[in-house]
């Protein structure tokens, strides 16, 4: 077995990925696809931690998409840049940093406050620049829209983020307009995503049927009595009654916004 194939099934079987290349693996969280692409420079590989929308017309609409993009670094703080072997001679440190940069467990249901971290860091690591901040934006907005989150949508919409953004179109109108468009039409289209959220729920539902990404999280957003669960109404299909009605079918068994009660109290035992 070539090394290239190895390198991919150790990334891909140690967090649980799909793989759609040698070098690009993911798996579905919610509204975001999140994973690793070994990022070729000079021959070498650098692994680079990656979010992509899953709200694109298809899953390759999504991968060229605004994303947020980080290079594990190794202990020192240095980015890797390293060869296939080395890589693999390396892969347990390797994954370790990974999951110290990341800071939650991606075999496991995400709760939508281990990726505002994430997020917010990237965004005061990258805060002087735009494109970077737009991206956090965008990420956000749509993370608000389909979790039906408005207080996080209306963080988002008074955040740092969007003051940089701001101060640009201010300071520097022509080329904000020649990147983003005119500042006033380019923040009603955030606002417009809140708006029209079913829309941009169909996406990720359409791109989830598509089956090119088989592997697949939670995204969780509130706590209730100590449960988190997917906020999303209307995801998959489901609605009150069914989710009530068929809880073998349901997206996730702590949906428990729509599950009457004693359907709640039998499908939750066994999944604390």
């Amino acid at each position: 077995m070539k090394e290239e194939t190895i390198l991919k099934n150790e990334w891909i079987n140690h967090f649980g990925l799909t793989a759609i290349s040698t070098w690009k693996y993911y798996k579905i969280v919610g509204c975001f696809l999140i994973g690793f692409e070994q990022i070729r420079t000079r021959g070498e590989l650098q692994p680079h931690f990656m979010i992509y929308p899953l709200w694109g017309n298809d899953i390759k609409e999504c991968l060229n998409g605004y994303c947020l993009y980080h290079c594990i670094e190794d202990s020192k703080g240095f980015s890797y840049q390293i060869s296939v072997s080395k890589m693999l001679a390396h892969k347990d440190e390797m994954f370790l940093n990974a999951e110290k940069y990341m800071g939650f467990d991606l075999t496991k249901d995400i709760h939508k406050n281990q990726i505002l971290d994430i997020f917010n860091r990237y965004s005061k690591e990258w805060d002087s620049n735009p494109v970077r901040q737009k991206a956090i934006i965008v990420l956000k907005i749509h993370m608000a829209a389909y979790l039906n989150d408005k207080k996080l949508f209306d963080d988002t919409l008074s955040s740092s983020s969007m003051k940089t953004m701001e101060e640009y179109a201010r300071t520097k109108p022509q080329w904000f307009e020649e990147m983003f468009g005119k500042y006033e039409s380019w923040k009603e289209d955030l606002i417009s995503v809140f708006l029209n959220r079913q829309t941009i729920i169909d996406k990720i539902n359409a791109n989830i049927a598509s089956g090119k990404i088989k592997q697949r999280l939670n995204l969780l957003c509130e706590d209730v009595n100590g449960v988190k669960y997917e906020k999303g109404k209307n995801i998959d299909g489901h609605h009150k009654e069914s989710v009530s009605m068929h809880p073998e079918i349901m997206t996730d068994h702590r949906n428990i916004e729509f599950m009457k009660k004693e359907d709640y109290i039998k499908n939750h035992r066994g999944h604390e």
